[in-house]
């Protein structure tokens, strides 16, 4: 299924979608004003997954000089386990190699089991721990990195 699924950069049309996937997929999820205000952020992408013309999952990142911070990823629950998050990742290190980005790093709920194992399986090491990082429920996150 995932053959059917093409990885854009968002659009403005697509911004109210991906307010809704964040809806949910995030206790905490970003405003729409936030989310849509990515497309004009020079140092912001955002990636979406679109299956027959619907958003079915997205990334987001922020680069700074030669380093990305992945800041959401969230794929639709019915759309799960078909690889699209994996496509979604590949097609930001392929951007990130043209764009010269040595590194990512991101933050995971340390409960997030399938989270940690999918980073992990993408490359990503455990380099630290923040406390208290997330709310709804309080909740410390993994901080993992993947040199490129």
């Amino acid at each position: 299924m995932a053959s059917s699924v093409h990885i854009i950069p968002m659009s403005s049309e697509q911004a109210e979608a991906v307010y809704a996937l964040s809806c949910e997929c995030f206790s905490t999820p970003w405003s729409f004003q936030s989310i849509a205000g990515e497309i004009k952020n020079p140092h912001a992408l955002t990636l979406v997954a679109l299956r027959e013309g619907k958003v079915v999952g997205y990334l987001n990142v922020h680069h700074v000089l030669d380093e990305g911070d992945i800041n959401l990823i969230a794929v639709r629950e019915s759309a799960r386990r078909e690889g699209i998050a994996t496509m979604l990742m590949k097609a930001l290190f392929e951007r990130a190699e043209n764009a010269g980005i040595s590194s990512y790093m991101l933050e995971v709920r340390v409960s997030n089991q399938a989270a940690v194992s999918f980073y992990t399986h993408m490359g990503f090491l455990e380099v630290g721990l923040r406390k208290g990082y997330y709310q709804k429920p309080e909740e410390d996150a993994l901080l993992m990195k993947k040199e490129l």
